[in-house]
């Protein structure tokens, strides 16, 4: 029965600390998947916007997609002219609009498509991680998919992905 106490009381301690933080920053990172041997190529980005309310709910990251950083300029280059200069639209924007236990569900608005992802929570000392995985083909994004799959075939060895998996950073 005490172990029952204390499980929800650090339960109910976790649901009002977020309901009462700020985020302070965010980082976006992702990595997308190239070769039938699905290797990562990971990267992120350098420019956003944090519209941040008191709690994690209604907090708003839009990331310019030309912004894309992967380590590798050339591949930089790439990715923004085959693939993002393709979006309907220059921007992505994440809301932030529900948390419940280590859940949290952001709505995505990519390329004219908006889709509510499920993100696992990962809590750390000056914030939380948001683990989550989005497909490209439900954003509209085949057209983009296959130009850069065709940009880098050979690189690639005839395979580009369309999962991405994604890792927000929110410092408090």
């Amino acid at each position: 029965m005490k172990v029952l106490s204390i499980v929800m009381t650090l339960a109910m301690t976790f649901t009002s600390l977020h309901a009462s933080v700020k985020v302070k920053s965010a980082e976006v990172q992702w990595a997308a998947f190239k070769t039938p041997q699905k290797v990562a190529v990971k990267g992120g980005f350098t420019k956003s916007v944090l519209d941040a309310k008191d709690g994690l709910v209604g907090t708003k990251l839009t990331i310019d997609t030309k912004s894309v950083a992967s380590g590798n300029a050339g591949r930089d280059v790439k990715l923004v002219k085959f693939y993002f200069d393709l979006f309907s639209q220059p921007k992505i924007v994440g809301k932030i609009i529900s948390n419940h236990d280590d859940k949290v569900v952001i709505s995505i608005s990519m390329n004219g498509v908006t889709k509510n992802i499920t993100f696992k929570s990962e809590e750390a000392r000056s914030g939380t991680t948001l683990i989550g995985k989005i497909d490209m083909l439900d954003f509209g994004l085949s057209k983009a998919l296959k130009s850069i799959n065709q940009a880098c075939f050979k690189l690639h060895k005839g395979k580009t992905w369309s999962d991405v998996e994604l890792a927000i950073k929110l410092n408090f």
